[in-house]
């Protein structure tokens, strides 16, 4: 009788076929009982529609599949479409994308949770975006980002920042309507009702018995500290709850049993100290965060893993610093010596590996290397004078220069250079006392041509009607991309309305029957649809390497990118 009574709550919308639920086929996926009470926020939310999606398979079952899916599943599942779109490109993109017809399962669903206030604001956007709808359509014959919709749907865009403010309170009315009916998402490992005003000890389990989670619950809450452990018994984190909220202290362990990171609450100065630590022991760095808006807020270290100090200094609020701040190399040799004063940074000494004391009192040559993301190597050589930034500043990339800079007294005053990655001007500007002046801009090559690439890599989510979409235990590769993409014949002109350095891709998901052969695909991103017939008969054309699963050859979905670049 519990079960059918908030099923009586809303009936099912007539004209909304995403509404419709049967309770004899209700999907109740069995959830880990430790991951259920102890995530929260959108961790919580990927944890419960995560076994949703996987259940629907593919938008094209949507309405067939959501039949079995509770209201208050749907409110999870169609909103996280809404989010994962206006979070990227606002509502101009979610309308854009063509998700559209889910809108009127969104607000019912947010109206069952009890969210009446992100409801409403996505009645207003509807509203919009129904008396513009033609102007949409029209829109979607180009590349969203070279169309002037977000100009035209003003008034729609306006409505982003109101939703970047409110999704966070609408993720947490959903999980708190959630865990206070489990019985309308899901079933414990052991295939058992949640019980959400349970009070004492609860854990899970390995297979083999062991313990996994360890935790109290008080009236279906988390209190106290929750513990979870490695597979072989070593605990891999603490983390303290009160009434279900996280306080914030927590502690996480590597597999060799050492500290990896630590959280400690010191409530007479609301303060967190975030302490992280190197595999060996050895302190990583320390960071004093402000309790209530989590700005970094008081002292701050970084150690080398052999132990030495690497940089030390003091936080005012999530960017600014005051007072000394202070490098060292990994042999414990100072490296730099700076203070900073009323928001200005002010370089006072810098010695190079080798020990020359290049920059002293703020005059002299300062040098930085760093490594960004993927490897690439960056150089810069600045030239100082009183503390400022004077005469000619350079950077290099991978060892090519990319960046020259005239200088005076802190600001640009003189000609400044960008260049390619292949060494050629970019861009020239002239600037006086840090105005620019003029301004010339240069191409990359002078006799350019189009390179073609394709490249693939297995996609785990991917799914097709009619075909049993498996992983395969080995990793089939292309036979015949390169091939393909000799042939591929694009004019350099298709790049007029991009950098010379910009990179084309299109992007498919490609299902591969057990033979290699292409047997279907369907788009998934874009920068424009130019080339999409010749993507698309490239594609028709693949063959891939056969995919086994057990020793038997299975169909198999890659994703596949066709890839276009200026070179000479």
């Amino acid at each position: 009788m519990k079960i059918f009574n908030w099923l009586s709550r809303k009936s099912p919308a007539p004209g909304d076929p995403y509404w419709q639920f049967d309770p004899q086929i209700h999907f109740l996926p069995r959830l880990n009982k430790g991951d259920f009470f102890r995530l929260s926020g959108f961790d919580f939310g990927h944890f419960i529609r995560q076994p949703i999606a996987q259940f629907m398979q593919h938008r094209d079952l949507e309405i067939e599949k959501g039949r079995s899916l509770s209201y208050a599943q749907k409110a999870l599942y169609y909103w996280w479409y809404l989010d994962a779109q206006v979070t990227n490109g606002g509502f101009v993109q979610f309308y854009y994308n063509g998700y559209d017809p889910y809108v009127s399962t969104i607000i019912r669903g947010l109206e069952y949770i009890g969210d009446q206030q992100m409801a409403g604001l996505i009645k207003k956007a509807d509203r919009i975006y129904r008396s513009n709808q033609a102007l949409m359509e029209k829109a979607r014959t180009e590349e969203l980002f070279e169309s002037d919709l977000y100009d035209r749907l003003e008034g729609l865009s306006r409505l982003d920042d109101q939703y970047y403010e409110w999704k966070d309170q609408t993720m947490a009315r959903i999980e708190s309507y959630l865990k206070s009916h489990p019985a309308e998402v899901g079933v414990d490992e052991h295939g058992e009702p949640f019980d959400h005003n349970y009070s004492g000890p609860c854990r899970t389990a390995y297979p083999d018995g062991s313990d996994q989670t360890v935790f109290t619950l008080e009236n279906g809450q988390v209190d106290g500290w929750l513990q979870r452990f490695y597979p072989d018994g070593i605990l891999q984190e603490k983390v303290h709850y009160i009434k279900g909220t996280p306080s914030g202290a927590k502690e996480e362990f590597y597999e060799n049993g050492n500290l990896k990171y630590r959280v400690e609450n010191d409530a007479a100065q609301q303060q967190q100290k975030h302490q992280w630590y190197y595999e060996n022991g050895h302190p990583q760095k320390l960071e004093c965060k402000n309790m209530l808006t989590g700005d970094r807020a008081g002292d701050f270290r970084e150690w080398y893993e052999n132990g030495q100090l690497a940089k030390s200094g003091y936080f005012v609020s999530k960017f600014e610093r005051t007072g000394p701040w202070l490098e060292y190399y990994p042999d414990g040799r100072q490296k730099i010596v700076g203070e900073f004063k009323n928001g200005e940074y002010l370089l006072q000494d810098f010695w190079d590996e080798n020990g020359g004391h290049l920059l002293q009192n703020g005059t002299g040559l300062y040098i930085q290397e760093s490594t960004r993301y993927g490897g690439q190597k960056n150089r810069q050589e600045h030239e100082y004078r009183d503390f400022h930034r004077h005469g000619g500043q350079k950077t290099y990339s991978d060892g090519v220069l990319s960046l020259y800079q005239e200088m005076q007294n802190g600001r640009e005053h003189g000609i400044t250079r960008t260049y390619y990655e292949n060494g050629n001007l970019r861009e020239e500007s002239i600037y006086r006392e840090g105005k620019k002046m003029s301004v010339r801009e240069f191409r990359k090559y002078e006799n350019p041509i189009v390179v073609t690439s394709i490249t693939s890599q297995s996609c785990d989510n991917c799914s097709r009607d009619g075909l049993d979409i498996q992983i395969p235990d080995n990793d089939p590769q292309i036979l015949n991309g390169k091939e393909l993409a000799q042939k591929f014949a694009v004019d350099t002109a298709i790049f007029d309305a991009y950098s010379d350095d910009h990179v084309m891709t299109y992007t498919y998901q490609v299902f591969v029957d057990t033979d290699g052969h292409v047997r279907d695909f369907q788009f998934v991103a874009a920068c424009n649809t130019w080339l999409s017939e010749a993507v698309e008969s490239s594609i028709r054309q693949l063959v891939f390497e056969p995919g086994y699963k057990d020793g038997r050859a299975v169909a198999f979905a890659h994703l596949v990118w066709h890839k276009f670049q200026l070179a000479e």
